[in-house]
């Protein structure tokens, strides 16, 4: 049973990068990570119809309530599907100390991750939000 919740958790989420998508090709023109205006583009790359991280980063740092809770709703099912590897045991952990994780901070994280890092903005998002996750919730190796 929990299989299943987890699973239609994770498939409602492939809904929130498209229609987060369809909404940032507007906003796309007007900011980019490195918080400079960008003129003449159309649409956000992608490939397969994945969310590329700039795409993402426009919903984290938007103003409207909407594209915040696309945002937060991506980066939460992230944090889930690394948690859902720790528990399946599929590896180890890749998120720890995770246990102070406001989600209404995710946005404000993974926007500043790409305001330094803005050579990844035509990364997936998924890998950026992987990455910046693992940067604020390291775990101890050794």
């Amino acid at each position: 049973m929990k299989k299943a919740v987890i699973a239609c958790l994770l498939a409602s989420l492939v809904s929130v990068p498209v229609a987060a998508q369809q909404a940032q090709q507007a906003q796309q023109a007007q900011q980019s990570p490195q918080g400079q205006a960008r003129q003449g583009q159309q649409g956000v790359a992608s490939s397969g119809g994945f969310l590329v991280a700039r795409g993402l980063y426009t919903s984290c740092v938007a103003l409207e309530a909407g594209e915040q809770l696309a945002c937060r709703s991506y980066l939460m099912g992230i944090a889930d599907a690394m948690a859902m590897h720790v528990d399946n045991r599929w590896g180890p952990p890749v998120l720890c100390n995770a246990a102070t994780l406001d989600v209404s901070q995710l946005g404000s994280i993974y926007a500043d991750y790409m305001r330094r890092n803005p050579d990844k903005a035509d990364w997936t998002a998924a890998s950026t939000a992987y990455n910046a996750l693992t940067e604020r919730y390291p775990c101890q190796r050794g």
